[in-house]
């Protein structure tokens, strides 16, 4: 590792972790709250008090990549996985496997801008699979994810509800990819004008334009691992402005983002001149004319929330870089650069290191030290919830919210929803990132803490 980059990873971790928490300086009646939720809550340093371990290393750094390795090599023979192509053992895709990566279809009865999708456009949509390519072998291909954008179940950027004017609610978004995301590319569109593509968090469609291809395996394996990066520890921030590139020129970076790192004395200075003091350099993605993976270095400065290498995980870092995201507007699957839940999950974990999956079943598959809660009554959950550790993923119905902890009989959550119905009986169109006890409902459900059925520790 570079001597600089040695120096400043610890000093760097801890100034990632300095977010700014709201204040109510001026008076409670300019910010919404939930019934039992104080002002204090909504600092993490309020959780943080509660833990007497909150500081403790959870665990180490080598022991989330053994972690990950013991994943990936678990999930290796599988075709369905990202970590099946990962290894470059598997440079192909058998016709099963690639025709069941691409059965998501137009429903039935769905809508397009409050009027029923005509058949014309469901048939082009089916269409546009170009299933007739798929052959008994499919090589695959590697390429890298320029900016954090859009996953589709089929290749198109129209919006398709399951109800009239639920435009919230696209039913052909799948999830997100961030910036730099090395992905596996499995198929195209006759046209090449979108890709079919796996992470190690979601699958589907991209557009080209969002992608880079790689020339090898070898060029795509060193950008999924570079031996010095830069991760993201706050919800988001932009690059400075760059009046001789467009590209970097306040390009937006996401929670979660990681990018490999250029050590100063290796570049002189930026095309417009600029020496980039107290900054790091790091490598932004871009594509050439022929469509293959290039880089622009760019500036973050050190005073933005990151951290060299990735955070020191314990419950105290996973407050204070979760409350980074509080009262940001929701987004389903990933939508106007927004978070869902999952999505929320998926990012925050992604700065320590791990491979959240991006959806609520995915999550509550995860092979990880897990309280089964399925069966219990209410009182037994509650007495339960007692002991477990403030950042462990509650999989509630058809959502995952973040615990919190215990304060006054009462237990709560960072949640990012849609809709609760609070204490009181009143619906709350909550569309964002907030705190919540869990004796608030979900809609046509009962309690967040009835519907709780497992608790993923996260060791």
């Amino acid at each position: 590792m570079n001597p600089y980059f040695r120096i400043v990873r610890v000093a760097a971790a801890v100034a990632a972790l300095s977010v700014p928490v709201p204040s109510f300086a001026g008076g409670s009646r300019f910010v919404r709250t939930a019934p039992s939720v104080s002002a204090e809550m909504l600092s993490p340093s309020f959780w943080e008090s509660l833990d007497k371990k909150a500081g403790e290393v959870i665990l180490s750094a080598d022991e989330i990549l053994a972690v990950g390795k013991e994943a990936a090599s678990a999930a290796e023979n599988d075709e369905m996985s990202f970590f099946h192509y990962a290894s470059g053992r598997n440079g192909s895709v058998t016709q099963s496997a690639l025709l069941a990566f691409l059965d998501a279809d137009v429903p039935e009865r769905c809508y397009k801008d409050g009027d029923v999708v005509p058949d014309d456009l469901r048939k082009r949509l089916s269409a546009s699979r170009n299933l007739s390519a798929v052959g008994e072998s499919n090589p695959v291909s590697y390429g890298v994810i320029l900016r954090r954008g859009n996953v589709r179940l089929l290749p198109t950027d129209e919006i398709l509800t399951g109800e009239e004017f639920a435009l919230s609610h696209d039913i052909l978004q799948a999830g997100i990819v961030m910036m730099s995301e090395p992905v596996v590319v499995l198929h195209s569109t006759a046209d090449s004008s979108w890709h079919f593509v796996v992470s190690a968090t979601c699958r589907g469609w991209v557009p080209d334009e969002n992608l880079a291809f790689c020339h090898n395996f070898a060029e795509w394996d060193k950008c999924r691992n570079p031996a010095d990066f830069l991760v993201v520890t706050e919800s988001r921030f932009s690059l400075d402005h760059d009046r001789l590139n467009a590209r970097i020129s306040g390009a937006e970076l996401f929670l979660g983002t990681k990018l490999a790192l250029v050590p100063y004395a290796e570049w002189g200075e930026s095309a417009e001149g600029r020496e980039g003091y107290d900054c790091y350099i790091v490598r932004i993605p871009d594509k050439s004319q022929g469509g293959f993976l290039m880089f622009y270095n760019a500036y973050v400065p050190c005073s933005r929330s990151v951290s060299v290498g990735y955070v020191p995980y314990t419950r105290a870092n996973l407050l204070r870089i979760s409350f980074s995201c509080l009262g940001e507007r929701f987004g389903w699957r990933g939508m106007y650069g927004a978070r869902d839940d999952a999505q929320f999950v998926t990012e925050l974990y992604r700065v320590f290191g791990f491979d959240v999956p991006r959806s609520v079943s995915g999550i509550a598959a995860m092979d990880v030290p897990t309280i089964g809660m399925r069966s219990s009554t209410s009182a037994h959950k509650k007495s339960l919830l007692k002991y477990v550790p403030a950042g462990s993923i509650l999989v509630a119905g058809n959502r995952v919210l973040l615990y919190l902890g215990t304060y006054g009989g009462e237990q709560y959550a960072l949640s990012a929803s849609e809709s609760d119905i609070l204490p009181g009986g009143r619906t709350a169109r909550t569309m964002g990132v907030s705190v919540l006890p869990l004796s608030a409902g979900i809609p046509s459900a009962g309690t967040l803490a009835d519907e709780i059925s497992a608790v993923k520790v996260m060791y």
